[in-house]
């Protein structure tokens, strides 16, 4: 698929569809890598054919944060959500659009992800300093 992408340059609406569903595909299996650099080759062509306030561009930049946030990368996909609100808050009149909450929302939960790592993180630090015993195995339901 990768030779047909960089073949067209992803510049047929068709073959953006297609490769926006591939690059879902990666991401479901967990292939952070070839979902982002498929969603910023995406990215790229919608800013360049669309512009950068198209809402399938916008679409497209939530997607790339949702990879990010998966993938841990929070700060990253903190950054990409708030150009997202900021392109969203631009296009529509009022501040309770659906895809404005939707992406508050988004950036709500990728601050609160980034939060808990954190936590975690020192949690998992005073278990070792005090020597107690290891990380606690039933640590994923906090």
């Amino acid at each position: 698929m990768n030779y047909y992408i960089s073949m067209f340059a992803i510049q047929n609406e068709h073959l953006l569809v297609a490769a926006g569903k591939l690059a879902m595909v990666y991401s479901s299996q967990g292939k952070w890598t070839e979902a982002e650099e498929l969603t910023i080759k995406m990215l790229e062509t919608q800013k360049s054919i669309l512009g950068e306030n198209h809402p399938d561009t916008s679409s497209t930049l939530i997607n790339l944060a949702e990879i990010y946030n998966s993938s841990g990368r929070y700060e990253q996909a903190a950054e990409l959500y708030l150009q997202t609100l900021e392109l969203m808050r631009a296009a529509h009149q009022y501040s309770n659009h659906p895809d404005i909450l939707t992406a508050t929302f988004n950036l709500g939960t990728t601050y609160s992800n980034q939060t808990r790592g954190t936590w975690l993180t020192r949690l998992k630090n005073k278990s070792q300093r005090t020597g107690k015993g290891s990380f606690p195995k039933h640590i994923h339901l906090l």
